[in-house]
């Protein structure tokens, strides 16, 4: 059974004074690699700066931004239809990645100065830490499985790269596989019986969930830094790049191929799509600001 912890929450757009201001940049708004196929947000709103990683949007219009530095990190849900924070919850400093899963239950990254890790999960309603699971490393990415209570991990042990499923239920790892060295983000299919991994080559990899057997690799472009999967699982979106341009290749999995390639504001740490897969989520983030822009899909 679970033990649950109490830990404050803020409401009413309050911020941790520590990831500092949330104001939007005019630059960091615009700065889209002008290579990339011609389209421009369709919204942008601010967040607290230091954006580090963001779930998916929920049906209930909200999603979850991990924000903050070294000293002080916080977790905040973002109203999509109004562009405001309406909760935020403290954090360990040692947070590295956040996710999402259907029935609302938020999975929060953890990788330890020396070198240990955890998944963290929270009530995603309330902000309430629920429970703790430790892992054999620190966590570099994660991301939520369709069944609703299933999170999949990447960690690093030294240069060791794995992906661990952790039910969130039961608060128990389930198995292990091991992931291609120096593996930066992670997508799991529909089903769940395979997993995306993307190295910064630009060389994507899919493995069996029950296995860890590479089953594919393709490249996506160089310098990956975050995979998202579409809900219908057609798609791969990569988004990559260095700053000041980054773009998002948009990879067909039935061809293993680059479809296209849409454009991304500088600074961008991650991107997600709307239940319906009409509208990407591009999160922008550094030490002086971040924000959400919107990009129309279909």
């Amino acid at each position: 059974m679970r033990k649950w912890i109490r830990i404050s929450l803020a409401l009413a757009g309050v911020s941790l004074a520590a990831c500092g201001s949330s104001t939007v940049s005019k630059a960091a708004a615009s700065n889209v690699n002008s290579k990339s196929q011609k389209a421009a947000p369709t919204r942008v709103f601010p967040i607290p700066s230091g954006a580090i990683s963001g779930t998916s949007p929920m049906p209930n219009g909200t999603l979850w931004v991990l924000a903050g530095n070294s000293s002080s990190k916080g977790i905040f849900q973002i109203n999509l239809a109004t562009g405001k924070v309406v909760a935020s919850v403290s954090v360990s400093n040692a947070a590295s990645a956040i996710a999402q899963s259907q029935t609302g239950d938020i999975g929060l990254g953890v990788a330890t100065p020396s070198g240990g890790g955890a998944i963290e999960f929270y009530n995603g309603r309330s902000g309430g830490l629920i429970s703790a699971v430790p892992l054999s490393g620190g966590v570099v990415a994660l991301c939520a499985g369709s069944d609703g209570k299933t999170f999949y991990v990447l960690t690093q042990v030294g240069s060791a790269m794995s992906v661990s499923a952790v039910d969130d239920t039961s608060d128990k790892v389930i198995s292990t596989v091991a992931a291609p060295g120096g593996a930066v983000s992670i997508a799991v299919t529909p089903s769940e019986k395979h997993v995306y991994v993307a190295q910064p080559s630009g060389i994507a990899s899919e493995l069996t969930t029950s296995s860890g057997q590479i089953d594919g690799q393709f490249p996506v472009g160089h310098s990956a830094h975050f995979i998202a999967m579409s809900n219908d699982g057609s798609t791969l979106y990569v988004l990559k790049g260095q700053d000041p341009i980054r773009n998002v290749a948009v990879v067909d999995l039935a061809t293993e191929s680059v479809r296209k390639v849409l454009p991304a504001a500088g600074s961008s740490v991650g991107v997600s799509l709307s239940p319906d897969d009409s509208q990407l989520y591009d999160i922008v983030g550094n030490a002086s600001y971040g924000n959400i822009q919107v990009f129309k899909l279909s």
